[in-house]
């Protein structure tokens, strides 16, 4: 008999009483995610961190006594593996690539369906990022975060990966309609996260994003275009 998975580990940190009363009360309600634990504040959420082990945690960007940002550059120095997920009311492009920018895994408005927080939940936790497509439409009405900096040399076949990774794509699929061996798809994923100074595929995401290189996909038309382009 198969062992059942462990539910994910998770801890939110919000200062407005009532919208975290409602976020845990939903959430307990998903057998795959447990509440760990909940702050009020990012310091506290630090304290309690200590004495507790989560994969990932839900951030208000703009708590009192330490905020998202703060939070999230803690973590970085520490050298944290818990995975974090931005709430906030802004979709203004300076907040989402400060909190992009200081290593949050995914960004939510506060507004986002509840179907869509507990997706985010797990795509964090199997993906390691996940992007409300509301918010990422937002980002990439204005200028590129990244304009007027050095832009990173990519040549179009680069590019071509990078996009189909970033949504997602395994490299046997990738190889698969751009004509190319798995093995050179394999190389070419290798040479990116040189490029971009990232670690794996979901720093590769964020890196992307930063650079401008990059505009996501709804899930919708990530599937829609594996079905055009694998003929599935």
């Amino acid at each position: 008999m198969s062992k059942a998975k462990s539910p994910i580990r998770i801890a939110i940190a919000e200062d407005h009483t009532l919208f975290r009363q409602g976020l845990l009360a939903l959430i307990k309600k998903e057998k795959s995610i447990a509440v760990i634990f909940e702050a009020e504040n990012g310091k506290s959420f630090l304290e309690l961190l200590q004495e507790n082990d989560v994969d990932i945690a839900l951030l208000d960007y703009e708590m009192p006594i330490f905020n998202g940002a703060q939070v999230l550059k803690s973590l970085q120095q520490n050298q944290s593996s818990v995975k974090t997920i931005i709430l906030s009311m802004h979709t203004e492009v300076n907040f989402i690539q400060d909190a992009l920018q200081n290593g949050a895994n995914g960004y939510l408005k506060k507004t986002a369906p509840f179907e869509e927080i507990i997706d985010a939940i797990h795509n964090v936790h199997f993906q390691g990022f996940h992007v409300n497509d509301d918010v990422s439409r937002q980002f990439f009405k204005g200028p590129k975060p990244n304009d007027g900096a050095q832009r990173i040399d990519l040549s179009e076949i680069e590019l071509q990966v990078l996009e189909l990774a970033c949504n997602g794509w395994q490299s046997h699929e990738i190889a698969q309609v751009l004509f190319y061996s798995k093995k050179t798809i394999d190389a070419i994923r290798s040479r990116l996260l040189v490029k971009l100074e990232a670690q794996n595929t979901a720093e590769l995401l964020r890196k992307a994003l930063l650079q401008g290189i990059y505009i996501p996909k709804t899930d919708d038309e990530i599937e829609q275009e594996k079905k055009e382009r694998l003929k599935l």
